[in-house]
C-alpha cells in the first residue's frame, strides 16, 4: 500500500492528547497542521519506555475504497 503522506510525531506517555489505550493501527484521526487538516490513519507507533514517549506515525491510503473498485478509467 502507497500513502498520500506520513505525519510523524512523539508524546509523552499518560497525556491527555492519546491516552495509551487509544493507541491502535487503524486509529482515524484528524490531524491540524500549518491551517490544513489531514483526514489520517495510524499506521505505525512505537513506545520507548526508558524515555516514557509513544511515536506516532500517521498516513493516508492514496486511492480510497471507490478509486480501487471504480467500474470507469
Amino acid at each position: 500500500m502507497a500513502y498520500s503522506y506520513s505525519i510523524q510525531f512523539n508524546a509523552q506517555l499518560g497525556n491527555n492528547f492519546l491516552p495509551l489505550e487509544k493507541v491502535k493501527l487503524g486509529l482515524q484521526s484528524n490531524i491540524y497542521y500549518d491551517n490544513t487538516q489531514y483526514k489520517s490513519v495510524l499506521t505505525a507507533y512505537s513506545i520507548d519506555s526508558s524515555s516514557e514517549v509513544v511515536n506516532l506515525i500517521f498516513g493516508n491510503l492514496r486511492f480510497g475504497r471507490n478509486d480501487l473498485f471504480s467500474t470507469t478509467n
